[in-house]
């Protein structure tokens, strides 16, 4: 089922960690599948094949809400950031490092903005994006998620429906 955007995404997560959470690591990896080769996608203001450095995962969120990276990512971040205060007891007060824990989050709506019109001449196509959540102290592998979506414009018009 493609992700419609500007549209609604449903998340569901259980997992867990067996060991205090501190300075990690993201690396985003997204590429466009197309008829001839799969294409990287570029980090353009934040956005795209990025790695994020950061001290706390919760400051990571915080400046992605201050900056509003690309015009797009403030508003997803605070639905990120309510996502798990709400999921997670004491998230926000835990401080970093965060305590070993279990993460349960049962069909959490995200609402997904309209592109901007710079990120817009690649948004709608098939997709794969890798993410790796990597412990800065010791640089062991936290977490590695592979993801393969479609991405679609809503349907407008006379012939939708």
């Amino acid at each position: 089922m493609p992700v419609v955007v500007p549209g609604d995404i449903q998340l569901t997560v259980d997992a867990s960690y067996g060991r205090p959470l501190g300075d990690v690591t993201i690396d985003l990896s997204i590429r466009r599948h197309t008829f001839l080769l799969d294409l990287p996608i570029p980090c353009i203001a934040h956005v795209g094949s990025c790695t994020y450095e950061s001290s706390c995962s919760s400051m990571l969120l915080d400046t992605m809400v201050a900056e509003d990276w690309a015009g797009i990512m403030g508003d997803i971040g605070s639905q990120v950031e309510t996502m798990l205060e709400t999921s997670i007891p004491n998230i926000t007060t835990a401080g970093c490092p965060y305590p070993a824990r279990s993460i349960n989050i049962d069909h959490y709506t995200l609402h997904l903005p309209p592109v901007p019109t710079i990120l817009s001449w690649f948004a709608e196509g098939d997709y794969g994006a890798r993410a790796e959540v990597t412990d800065k102290a010791t640089g062991d592998m936290l977490l590695c998620l592979h993801l393969d979506l479609t991405i679609k414009e809503p349907c407008t018009g006379f012939f939708c429906g």
